[in-house]
C-alpha cells in the first residue's frame, strides 16, 4: 500500500511539473524567451580547445545585432566563417578569443575556434577584430573588459534564428507599438509611417540594460518615444540615431555599430547634432541646402567630411576616410 501511494505521489509531482497549475506561470514572460528558451548549461565549462577562452554574451539584444546584404561566407571550415556581418539574423552566443590577445591567427587558430563554436552549439562564426572587447552595455560580454584600439583577434560565436524566433520579436514590436497607440492616440499617424522607429527604441532600451519582461520596459519605451517626437516639420530636437563605422586594411576588416539619443537644432542653414546618450560619441557640424548635408562628421573617436540628406522623419549622413591601417566607411542615421 505504502508503494502504491509513494507512486501516486512521484506521479503526481511528475504531472506538475509538466502541466503547471493554471496561474501559476509568469505573466510577464520575456517575448523572446517564450519561443528562445533560453539554455541552462553554462557553457563556460564546456572544453574549448588550443588556447582558446570563452565569453559568454549576456547582453540583451543578442538577436538585434547587424545584418548585410550579400555576406561572404569561407566554407571551407565545418562551419560557415564569415568576415563582416551575415545576411541571415543570427543570435549571438557569445566570443571566442586566444589567451595572448597579441597572438596572430593562422590555420590552426581559425580550426580551434570553429571547433569551440561547434562545442558551444554555434552554427557559425564572424572573425572579429578587437571591436567587441567593449563596454559590456553594447557588448554583454560577461567579462566586462573595455574597448581599446588593439588587434586582438575574437570569432563571435552564433546560431541563426528560427522562424518561430523571427516571429516572435515581430510580435513583440507590434504589441508594443499597439499598446503605445492605444494609450497616446496621438502616435496613430504617426507611427504607421515610421514603425523603425519604434524598433530602434526597443534595441536601444535593450542595449541599455532594461530587459523586454521587465514591468518598466513599455513605460521607458513610451517615455523615449515622447522625447523623440516631432513638434514641427523643422529637424530641430531629439532623435534616435545608429552608427555604423566599417573599417579595413590588406588583412582585416571590422563593422562596429553603436544606437543612442542625439540632439538636433538648426539655426538658419546650419545644422548641428550631439549625441547625449548612448553607445558612442556622434556629432556633425555642417549646412543643409535643399535637403542636402555637408559638413564634418566624429564618430567614435574619427573625423571626416561628410554629406547626407534630412527629410522630417530621417536623417542619413555618410563619410569615407583614410585611416592609418586602411579605410573607414560610417553612416549615422537618426530616426523619429
Amino acid at each position: 500500500m505504502r508503494r502504491l501511494v509513494s507512486g501516486t505521489v512521484l506521479f503526481a509531482i511528475a504531472m506538475a511539473l509538466i502541466h503547471p497549475v493554471p496561474g501559476a506561470e509568469q505573466t510577464n514572460t520575456s517575448f523572446w524567451r517564450k519561443v528562445v528558451g533560453v539554455p541552462t548549461a553554462d557553457p563556460v565549462k564546456k572544453r574549448i580547445p588550443g588556447n582558446m577562452r570563452f565569453s559568454q554574451y549576456t547582453g540583451f539584444d543578442s538577436f538585434l545585432w547587424e545584418t548585410s546584404i550579400g555576406a561572404l561566407a569561407d566554407t571551407s571550415y565545418k562551419l560557415p566563417v564569415y568576415r563582416s556581418w551575415p545576411s541571415r539574423r543570427y543570435v549571438v552566443i557569445g566570443d571566442v578569443r586566444h589567451e595572448d590577445p597579441r597572438k596572430e591567427w593562422h590555420e590552426g587558430e581559425l580550426r580551434d575556434a570553429v571547433k569551440a563554436a561547434q562545442i558551444l552549439g554555434g552554427e557559425a562564426v564572424i572573425i572579429r577584430h578587437g571591436s567587441e572587447a567593449g563596454v559590456q552595455a553594447l557588448t554583454g560580454l560577461s567579462d566586462n573588459r573595455r574597448f581599446y584600439s588593439q588587434p586582438e583577434q575574437t570569432a563571435l560565436v552564433i546560431r541563426w534564428q528560427t522562424e518561430d524566433e523571427i516571429q516572435t520579436q515581430l510580435k513583440r514590436e507590434r504589441a508594443l507599438v499597439e499598446r503605445l497607440k492605444k494609450e497616446e492616440p496621438a502616435f496613430e499617424s504617426s507611427l504607421d509611417s515610421s514603425e523603425q522607429t519604434a524598433s530602434l527604441a526597443i534595441k536601444y532600451l535593450l542595449r541599455s540594460g532594461t530587459k523586454d519582461d521587465s514591468p518598466e520596459f513599455f513605460s521607458k519605451f513610451l517615455a523615449l518615444m515622447k522625447s523623440i517626437d516631432r513638434k514641427s516639420d523643422g529637424l530641430s530636437g531629439q532623435w534616435l540615431f545608429k552608427a555604423i563605422l566599417k573599417s579595413g586594411g590588406i588583412t582585416t576588416q571590422s563593422d562596429r555599430d553603436f544606437v543612442g539619443i542625439a540632439s538636433v537644432q538648426v539655426e538658419g542653414d546650419n545644422v548641428a547634432i550631439i549625441s547625449v546618450r548612448g553607445d558612442t560619441e556622434a556629432n556633425f557640424s555642417g549646412k543643409q541646402s535643399g535637403g542636402g548635408l555637408t559638413g564634418q562628421i566624429g564618430i567614435g573617436g574619427y573625423s571626416s567630411k561628410a554629406v547626407g540628406v534630412a527629410v522630417p522623419r530621417k536623417i542619413s549622413i555618410t563619410f569615407q576616410s583614410t585611416t592609418q591601417s586602411g579605410t573607414l566607411q560610417g553612416t549615422l542615421i537618426l530616426q523619429r
